[in-house]
């Protein structure tokens, strides 16, 4: 039974990895991407036991029947996997430990937008992918953000009655870190029902605001 319910772990860790190996995300963004992988932490003792009870296994026991020589390189080429698995949870702490500066700044931007975008009512608001995911949770749904493209196209709601409340407001505003309204055909093309738009640029974010 035990082996049994790890080859269903090793299995479904088979199918995880074909599935995303063959869709457009990791093509595009791997690293991004890669969040999607994180459920394989569960299938990482299976992985892991084999090799290393085969590494930890005494070679002593090979020598009555003349097999120690392979006994023992069975064991050091499993020893030196163990050492390479152990290298890449090292590197991959490493990482993680130099971009938490980065994290952290990242994290007060937000805090300043959401502060921003509180103060000045827009509770409506239409960003980008990341942006959206981050401000509407932070904010405990204070703010409700729709995603959208650079041509004021909605793209990736995953939640469609985000899209609708937003939508549905005239005056849901346009937060982005660039300026989507450089042109002013796009902008005239975003004006709703006479509404002009106040520009406005809060923590590295500018936004268009309809008056």
């Amino acid at each position: 039974m035990l082996h049994f319910a790890r080859l269903c772990l090793l299995g479904c860790a088979a199918v995880a990895l074909t599935i995303y190996a063959v869709s457009s995300g990791p093509q595009d963004a791997p690293h991004s991407h890669a969040r999607y992988l994180v459920d394989l932490l569960i299938v990482t003792p299976a992985l892991i036991w084999p090799v290393w009870r085969a590494a930890t296994a005494p070679a002593v026991k090979e020598m009555q029947h003349g097999r120690f020589a392979g006994s023992r390189l069975a064991v050091m080429f499993n020893r030196g996997v163990l050492l390479l698995i152990t290298l890449l949870f090292l590197l991959g702490t490493l990482s993680i430990v130099g971009d938490l500066s980065s994290s952290q700044e990242a994290n007060q931007q937000q805090d300043k937008l959401i502060a921003a975008l509180e103060r000045i009512g827009a509770t409506h608001i239409y960003s980008d992918f990341w942006t959206c995911n981050r401000v509407t949770f932070v904010s405990q749904e204070k703010i409700i953000c729709s995603v959208t493209d650079s041509t004021l196209q909605p793209s990736h709601n995953y939640y469609a009655p985000y899209y609708t409340t937003v939508h549905a407001d005239p005056h849901s505003a346009y937060v982005f870190t660039y300026d989507l309204f450089q042109k002013a055909s796009d902008l005239q093309r975003a004006e709703r029902s006479g509404h002009g738009f106040r520009r406005l640029v809060f923590a590295g974010y500018i936004i268009y605001q309809p008056e």
